[in-house]
């Protein structure tokens, strides 16, 4: 059964796979109702203003490291002014240097995020270049270091609930669009599988042989009618939004019960409770309405059957008087 339901599936692969992924959204977009009522909600009755939306932009980001550079002799003037040069060749920007006349100096530099990602490579970096001036030199990192970061904020002070009200329009816009989508798709597909099994029914009529009318004469023309028409109508739902509510009500079950456990857990536990109380009395419901189901699609080929005998013997009726009988 189902892999004659396949068959007629598969020239609209392209399709049914663009249905499932809009179909998802879909789902997504319906299980995100209860967040946006919820958000609502409490800006409506609890005045709250909800995450800020303030977006800071960096421009460039330093470090300023104390240095503490420690040699054999003491610190000259001029060793200390060669040195500066060194550090801000490579890159560094000295800020301060202490007195000539020690052994140690503790110089202040400030040191661009790329370089100071790793320190000590940087001290690696900094000793070994000193050390072509400076014989027996070895720089340590002493004191505070702190990041400086030059930049800019977007939305100051703005928080979700200003663009809470633009949020619900664009939400129930796209939802809209997408739903569209999915029902336009989900159409086409279901008739043009209609049609394509219709007309396999009919072709498959025209070659029946004469023996099959011969011995289904009476009282099948209008059962043939009825299974033409009315039963494809009644499975028309298979065709069309049958196949992905099978595929996405345990997408979207799964979906709901993960968000429930990550709301509150207990109460998802209590809800998984009462399911079988839900799910015993839809149960029993659903294989009586399926004979109830049978009755009626016979019924109705009954009535379709009477409609082609009176239609196509009308004349005799009106010749012979026999309205009411009829």
């Amino acid at each position: 059964m189902l892999k004659r339901v396949l068959h007629y599936f598969v020239p609209h692969k392209k399709r049914i796979l663009a249905i499932f992924v809009v179909s998802i959204l879909v789902s997504l977009f319906s299980l995100s109702d209860a967040w946006l009522m919820g958000r609502m909600t409490d800006a409506i009755f609890y005045h709250t203003k909800g995450m800020a939306v303030t977006i800071n932009v960096s421009i460039n980001q330093t470090k300023d490291y104390n240095l503490d550079l420690v040699k054999t002799t003491p610190w000259s003037a001029n060793q200390v002014d060669l040195m500066k040069k060194d550090i801000n060749e490579h890159g560094f920007t000295t800020k301060s240097a202490g007195s000539p006349g020690n052994n140690s100096i503790v110089v202040g530099v400030q040191a661009p995020q790329n370089i100071a990602k790793d320190p000590l490579r940087m001290l690696s970096i900094l000793q070994n270049d000193l050390k072509k001036h400076f014989s027996g030199i070895h720089v340590y990192i002493s004191g505070e270091v702190r990041t400086i970061q030059k930049g800019f904020r977007l939305f100051p002070q703005y928080y979700t609930i200003f663009i809470l009200p633009f949020f619900v329009i664009v939400f129930y816009f796209l939802r809209g669009i997408f739903t569209y989508t999915q029902n336009y798709l989900i159409g086409s597909v279901g008739q043009k599988t209609i049609r394509r099994l219709r007309n396999e029914i009919y072709e498959n009529l025209q070659n029946l042989s004469i023996s099959y009318f011969e011995r289904n004469k009476t009282g099948q023309t209008g059962q043939i009618i009825s299974r033409i028409l009315n039963d494809i109508d009644s499975i028309n739902y298979l065709f069309t939004s049958g196949i992905i509510n099978i595929a996405l009500q345990p997408l979207m079950v799964v979906i709901g019960l993960a968000w429930g456990f990550y709301i509150n857990w207990k109460l998802t536990l209590m809800f998984g409770l009462v399911i079988p109380f839900m799910a015993i009395p839809v149960s029993s419901l659903t294989k009586k309405l399926k004979v109830v189901n049978v009755q009626i699609m016979n019924k109705s080929a009954d009535i379709t059957d009477v409609l082609e005998e009176t239609l196509s013997g009308i004349k005799v009726v009106k010749a012979f008087g026999m309205e009411k009988y009829e």
